[in-house]
């Protein structure tokens, strides 16, 4: 579970966080469950300190960032508008909207579970928690009070609908312990009838999802460039002209909203912004700006500068005036000019990334030696 929950972690926080929150319910079951709570919690806390060691390099630059620097929210988005409309039927179960069939299954598996709740616990709480987590999801819970009064949920969470990755899993894996069930105890008709309608509603959502997919594909035909420049094996083109402007991690002068500073992103880094600018990477991290000046100017380089950032403009290190999203500004001399910015990487982070490294060299070395000799007692 440690290096499950790691591997998560080193691709999406927010998708960790979807995980842990989903996996508590099932902690707590099994808690009350076991007659061995002492081993389970023991269990527990080394999992959770396995997870702590693989993804050190995670929350240790989150450690190496947020508290010195005043760091960018993500864009905002409307959670009241993105949730799951129970009540708005859509051809497809996605984004934000719910197939009729799809909801005419989940509401059969909550009045089976009602009607059975007492042999079936684990159905049961599968079931429960996944109508929690589609009630998380949907316009009935009121997200509209909580983006009026903490604007944080705006920024980063975003889309209510990112919850039913975790609601569908759930109340699908009860749906299929209660076909097993019907199967074993309803006898064969009854079983063959629930394999039936569970075919139907799973042809229904393909042929739902397929014809949607097929609309997608058909609209985003008329844009005849954007598709011939991601045909392209090389990339590049697509990348300068589809330039970013997510406000992700920039370190700010100031609070700002997201939408702002998205706003100068465009301004101060548009695809026309960096053309007379030579990018060079060297040995360190560090990166090599050059470029040639008419005459002596102020300029605002297309580089961000943390707290930790170190530039040195030809020759000389600097230190610069920043705006607001930490372009810094220096001075020009006429001819060419080179700036070299290099991050200060703290003594604790580097610890901390050593510890990741070494644990996951851990895990496989302790891995593969486990899977070895279970073939050799195989063999024997």
């Amino acid at each position: 579970m440690g290096i499950t929950v790691a591997v998560l972690a080193q691709v999406h926080m927010l998708g960790t966080f979807f995980a842990i929150l989903s996996l508590i319910p099932f902690f707590i079951y099994g808690l009350i469950n076991t007659k061995d709570k002492k081993k389970m919690w023991i269990d527990a806390f080394k999992a959770v300190g396995l997870c702590l060691c693989l993804t050190a390099n995670v929350w240790g630059a989150y450690l190496t960032l947020y508290p010195s620097n005043l760091i960018s929210a993500p864009l905002g988005f409307s959670p009241s508008s993105t949730a799951v409309h129970l009540l708005w039927f859509g051809e497809i179960t996605t984004w934000v909207k719910i197939q009729e069939v799809v909801l005419v299954l989940f509401g059969l598996q909550t009045v089976y579970i009602l009607l059975n709740f007492k042999q079936e616990r684990l159905n049961t709480f599968l079931t429960i928690e996944g109508l929690v987590f589609l009630f998380l999801s949907s316009d009935f819970f009121p997200w509209a009070y909580l983006e009026n009064n903490f604007s944080f949920v705006n920024n980063y969470f975003q889309f209510p609908n990112r919850l039913t990755i975790v609601a569908f899993p759930l109340l699908f894996s009860g749906i299929g312990l209660t076909i097993s069930h019907i199967h074993k105890n309803s006898g064969f008709k009854m079983g063959v009838l629930a394999n039936c309608l569970l075919a139907f509603v799973i042809i229904f959502v393909f042929r739902a999802d397929l014809r949607e997919n097929m609309r997608k594909v058909s609209d985003s035909q008329g844009n005849i460039a954007l598709v011939q420049q991601m045909r392209d094996r090389n990339l590049s083109n697509y990348l300068e002209n589809n330039y970013p402007n997510n406000p992700d991690y920039l370190p700010l002068q100031k609070k700002m909203l997201a939408w702002s500073v998205s706003g100068l992103i465009e301004k101060y880094l548009g695809k026309d912004s960096d053309n007379d600018y030579k990018k060079e990477v060297l040995s360190g991290g560090k990166l090599q700006l050059s470029w040639n000046s008419d005459n002596t100017e102020k300029r605002s380089l297309p580089l961000v500068m943390y707290k930790q950032s170190e530039l040195i403009v030809n020759g000389k290190k600097v230190t610069s005036k920043v705006n607001e999203i930490g372009l810094p500004e220096v001075s020009s001399k006429r001819g060419r000019n080179q700036a070299i910015l290099s991050f200060n990487t703290p003594i604790l982070f580097k610890i901390l990334f050593g510890l990741t490294m070494m644990s996951w060299a851990a895990v496989i070395i302790i891995g593969v030696k486990y899977y070895c000799n279970r073939i050799k007692k195989r063999r024997v």
